[in-house]
Parts: C-alpha cells; sequence; structure tokens
C-alpha cells in the first residue's frame, strides 16, 4: 500500500522545523512543530544523511585514526623499554586519536553537510516514519499508522543498526502496534533519567490523542 500524502507533508513541515530549532533542545527526542504535528527525533543515535561534499570532508578522518591507532597497536606490541621517548610517543598518539574523535564530532554536527532528516511524525492524522534500510533491515522503515488503527504504545526493545557504531545495536524505545501487525518505531538514546522522562512524554502523547479521539467517536 502507497504512504499517503500526509506522510510527507508532515515530514517536510517537521524537517523545516527541525532544520531551526533542533540545536535549541540538545537533550530533547520530542519536539512541538506546532499545529499539531510533532516530531521524536533519533536523538544520541548515529542517524545521519550525508551530502557529497559531507562525505568528501569526513572520509579522509577515519583513515587517519586507523593509521594511528595501528601505528600504536604494532608500535608497542614487541618488548619495548619505558622511558621518556616511548611515554612521549604513547602520549602523542592518545592525543591524536582523541583529537581526530572529535573533529569527526564536530563535522558531523554541520547540518549542511549531514542533514538530520530521519525521524518519526505524529501528526492529525497519524504516525510515520521516515527511515530507511540502513536503520531498519528487518521491517518496513516508512511504516505508517492512523490513529483508528493504532492498538498500543509500550516500551520495547528493537534493531537499529546503526547504533552499532556505539556499540548498542539493540536499545529500548517505544514500539507502536497498528492493525495487520504494522509496527512504528521511535527510536533515540539520551541519559537514562532523560530517556525515562522522554519515552514516558512520548507514550502519553500518543495515548492522549487516542483517548480524545475515542472520546469523540462515542
Amino acid at each position: 500500500m502507497s504512504r499517503p500524502e500526509w506522510c510527507e507533508t508532515d515530514f517536510r513541515k517537521a524537517e523545516v522545523f527541525l532544520e531551526e530549532h533542533e540545536a535549541d533542545q540538545p537533550d530533547t527526542a520530542l519536539f512541538d512543530c506546532g499545529d499539531g504535528l510533532y516530531a521524536v527525533i533519533p536523538r544520541g543515535l548515529p542517524a545521519l544523511g550525508i551530502r557529497f561534499y559531507g562525505l568528501f570532508m569526513l572520509a579522509p578522518l577515519p583513515v587517519l585514526l586507523a593509521s594511528v591507532v595501528v601505528l600504536v597497536l604494532f608500535g608497542f606490541k614487541d618488548d619495548v623499554s619505558l622511558n621518556a621517548t616511548t611515554l612521549g610517543v604513547f602520549a602523542i598518539s592518545v592525543v591524536l586519536i582523541v583529537g581526530l574523535v572529535r573533529v569527526m564530532h564536530l563535522i558531523l554536527q554541520n547540518r549542511a553537510l549531514f542533514p538530520r532528516n530521519y525521524f518519526v511524525t505524529l501528526g492529525k492524522n497519524g504516525i510515520a516514519m521516515h527511515y530507511s534500510r540502513k536503520h531498519f533491515p528487518f521491517h518496513n522503515p516508512r511504516a505508517w499508522l492512523t490513529w483508528h488503527d493504532i492498538k498500543s504504545v509500550e516500551p520495547g526493545s528493537g534493531l537499529f543498526l546503526p547504533a552499532f557504531l556505539i556499540g548498542l545495536p539493540f536499545i529500548t524505545y517505544p514500539k507502536v502496534q497498528g492493525e495487520n501487525g504494522v509496527e512504528v518505531d521511535l527510536p533515540f538514546r539520551l541519559s537514562r533519567a532523560r530517556q525515562a522522562e522522554q519515552m514516558e512524554a512520548v507514550q502519553n502523547l500518543i495515548r492522549d490523542n487516542l483517548e480524545w479521539r475515542n472520546a469523540i467517536r462515542s
């Protein structure tokens, strides 16, 4: 079944809002985009889009980082006497590794090079995922549900493939279950306390919408 037009309309509106306001709340996954539209972004997870210039700028850094790591591992694998020279080389290598990691982190924060165009929208018509197979290889990354089709929302553990990069492929986040086995995942990972707060906020938002719409129908 093809996605309805409201999925793309909500995506475009949320994308514009997030580009302007995402940095204002660095510890938040749930954003109120106005006019009854909300977005849940994968805060704390490596889920970035990429443009050619971003790839061009980032490509040398992993190579340099790997070179320094290999140099340290092979340079100190044999019996090496501990003296000022070897300790100095080791310290410089550690500084280089930390510096390269920080540079990569700063480059990834540039929205012009690495746009944040993966998230979930919650609008007047329903909920829609805007991800790709590289994020969710085993179920529909562009699943959507109207409010009428939603059965429940509960926390659950799921596979979010890019999270392998931070050593946590399986993470806990809100999962929305719908008719015909359709599932909408809302992944994000914050500090423990903040994660609990944001998960509760997302689930309450969805449940309040369901209760309000059920009350109207009855």
